[in-house]
Formats: C-alpha cells, structure tokens, sequence
C-alpha cells in the first residue's frame, strides 16, 4: 500500500466515523490486537480530531470499563 492509498483509506474511514456520529474531541476507544485496520482506525480518528484510547485486547473482562472511563 503506497502512502496515497493509505491517506484515500484514511480519509474514507473517517467520513464513516463522522456518520456514526463521531465529532472532534470524541473518544474513540478500539479494543483488538494490533492490526492494519487498528491503525487505520487511530488515524482516521486523529483526522477528525477526536481522541484515539487503545484498550489491551488481553486486559481481564472487569478492568476494561475502567480503561474506557478512564480514556474518557
């Protein structure tokens, strides 16, 4: 993927985000494993502005609600 291909993907990952609502300042929280879509995901968030929060894929089921308070 050229560095163009990955801007077009980031950009058209972004206008989903704004039409799920997302605006500036939002915290967007993603809980997976490292991945091409992890990234592309942070960027498109950092596009809009809002707040990108990486949350361990590997973190015990009652300490991710912290985390994603927390990030709030």
């Amino acid at each position: 993927m050229t560095f163009g291909e990955f801007h077009a993907a980031v950009e058209l990952a972004a206008r989903h985000l704004l039409r799920l609502g997302c605006r500036r300042g939002d915290v967007i929280a993603i809980y997976s494993p490292n991945s091409f879509q992890w990234l592309l995901v942070a960027a498109a968030a950092l596009r809009l502005g809002a707040v990108f929060a990486a949350v361990n894929h590997l973190l015990k089921p009652g300490s991710r609600p912290v985390h994603i308070y927390t990030a709030r």
